[in-house]
């Protein structure tokens, strides 16, 4: 399946790329050596199990910039060579492409696509990532398993500021371990913002998710949202915003509707601050007349200086726990991160994270309460001009109401890394 899956990633890079003369080309091949240690490789509340990993990456980024249209790809492949449990060494695959096309002056059409395959129980890419969704369900084994996201999506700008989006995302997990749930989600969806005047703006959205499990029932989602936007000032805008969810399942899972009036404000201060927050009030209406109710909460605040970046984030609401490693059904949570990047000096660069999220997962019985943290660091030193070296530590725990839940592991690893002073260029 996995050969599939990068065959596609390929047939549709090159549909974008087709005469690569055309374009302006970099490719940057590179290749690094990594030494991992854990003090919990099956992440076990009990047998806690040492081990060193080697890992052997080679691997190139390759990026064509065109007129009216361009494409990235990086590839990295490593084979992972454990210590003591030779049994697990195997290949992993992470493959990140992006490609675009102006079909007109105020239409593009976008493809992403994102494939993972690991044994690694944690993937490093979400630990603490604001753009992707961290999954903070527990999987004990290094048995393989792979990720893949592929967007396609339609752009046309009809008036100023204003944009009209139609998006289709197909979503896959697919575990060698048959404990753990596997799962297919197709997603389209449509997309307006429009501005009315300088003053006030719209968005709205509609989108259907139909999401198919190999254990659990089936399920059938709409989800609309409507966003009202009052500009008060240049750097200052309010808005008040209505979301609402109707979940059905194909089998004996409860039906419910999910309500979400919410009210908000974003602050800009040029490049340098950026403030978004948002509160609301979260109603879970279940066919069989029972009712969740909590507040609902989403802020971010990012700071930029001269010589770095932090930034905090916050969350607060429900939303399905089936979207991960484990089916756990309705979760309410609430979650706060932070993460902060310095340069030292002209050569030397750190960055530092921790993350804590919890979980009440209502729907299975007895109830499941987890707390998840995640804490960790990094440095990178440029030691030459084509070779750097980047030491890093972590922290990962999780307190679960369930014993056989509950673990610690510390991990560390020295990387590096040796690629070319300058890309590799081609074409005009």
């Amino acid at each position: 399946m996995k050969t599939k899956i990068l065959l596609l990633l390929m047939v549709l890079f090159l549909s974008f790329t087709s005469n690569a003369f055309s374009f302006q080309t970099e490719f940057t091949p590179q290749i690094s050596i990594t030494e991992e240690y854990t003090d919990n490789l099956f992440l076990s509340n009990e047998d806690e199990e040492e081990e060193f990993i080697t890992l052997i990456s080679p691997g190139f980024s390759l990026r064509l910039s065109g007129k009216s249209s361009g494409a990235e790809i990086s590839y990295n492949p490593a084979y992972s060579i454990y210590s003591e449990l030779d049994e697990y060494n195997s290949w992993r695959h992470n493959v990140d492409l992006s490609a675009w096309s102006d079909l007109t002056k105020y239409t593009r059409i976008e493809i992403g696509e994102s494939y993972l395959y690991t044994e690694d129980p944690i993937e490093k890419e979400t630990i603490f990532d604001p753009d992707r969704d961290t999954n903070t369900t527990v999987r004990q084994n290094r048995e393989t398993y792979y990720t893949n996201d592929l967007s396609v999506g339609l752009l046309h700008r009809f008036h100023e500021n204003s944009q009209l989006a139609l998006r289709y995302t197909y979503s896959i997990l697919e575990n060698d371990d048959p404990q753990y749930e596997d799962t297919v989600y197709h997603t389209p969806s449509i997309e307006v913002i429009h501005w009315i005047s300088a003053l006030w703006g719209m968005e709205a959205a509609l989108a259907y998710t139909e999401g198919d499990f190999e254990q659990s029932d089936d399920r059938r989602q709409w989800d609309g949202t409507l966003r009202v936007i009052r500009n008060f000032t240049r750097n200052f805008s309010g808005f008040l915003r209505y979301s609402h969810a109707v979940i059905n399942y194909e089998g004996e899972s409860e039906d419910y509707q999910s309500y979400n009036p919410a009210i908000g404000f974003d602050y800009r201060r040029s490049e340098d601050l950026l403030l978004s927050m948002d509160v609301g009030y979260v109603i879970n209406d279940f066919d069989d007349g029972s009712q969740e109710t909590g507040l609902s909460t989403d802020a971010s605040l990012t700071k930029n200086f001269q010589r770095g970046a932090w930034q905090l984030l916050g969350s607060a609401g429900y939303e399905e726990s089936r979207d991960e490693t484990e089916s756990l059904g309705l979760t309410q949570y609430w979650e706060i991160g932070s993460a902060a990047n310095y340069q030292f000096a002209k050569n030397v660069t750190g960055d530092i994270f921790g993350f804590y999220r919890k979980d009440d997962y209502q729907d299975i019985e007895p109830e499941r309460d987890d707390g998840t943290t995640r804490i960790g660091c990094g440095l990178d030193i440029y030691l030459l001009k084509w070779m750097t070296v980047r030491f890093e530590y972590a922290n990962n725990r999780v307190e679960s109401t369930e014993d056989e839940n509950e673990y610690v592991e510390n991990r560390g690893s020295l990387m590096v890394t040796a690629f070319p002073v300058t890309p590799y260029r081609f074409g005009k």
